[in-house]
């Protein structure tokens, strides 16, 4: 399913002619800020920036990444219940798509962190992942 149908319920607050930048992709990447931890307007750009491109098949993009003020402007005219139920449904497309997937557990030891300084005693990370999507579900520090 294309990412224009999953937010397709979400009413498009664009002024017809004046705007270059599809609903859907200030959607998705606002979307995707927030999952890697980015917190306002600002970090959409640079994320938009720096991770469009990896995206490709999922954002159009057809006039650029839109600006700080862009994304401002649709996230506080959108309906949140209406982003609320599309989330909900594209969640769960989601977790349906992957429900079949093999899923990797692999957990590791960080180079480069010491464990002599002030009683460290390394950083491990588990991660889970869909290898067949190369979609990491989640990331935890573990204690060993």
């Amino acid at each position: 399913m294309k990412t224009s149908n999953y937010f397709s319920e979400v009413t498009d607050p664009h002024v017809t002619g004046r705007c270059l930048h599809l609903l859907s992709d200030i959607l998705l990447i606002g979307l995707c800020t927030y999952l890697t931890g980015g917190s306002d307007y600002q970090d959409m750009r640079l994320f938009g920036l720096e991770c469009g491109s990896s995206l490709g098949d999922l954002l159009s993009l057809p006039n650029g990444i839109p600006s700080e003020d862009t994304f401002e402007r649709v996230f506080k005219s959108i309906n949140p219940d209406e982003l609320e139920s599309c989330l909900h449904v594209y969640g769960n497309h989601i977790l349906t798509e992957l429900s079949d997937k093999q899923i990797v557990i692999d957990g590791k030891k960080q180079r480069g962190v010491s464990p002599a300084i002030r009683g460290n005693r390394g950083l491990y990370l588990l991660n889970v992942w869909v290898s067949e999507n190369r979609l990491c579900m989640a990331q935890k520090r573990v204690e060993d």
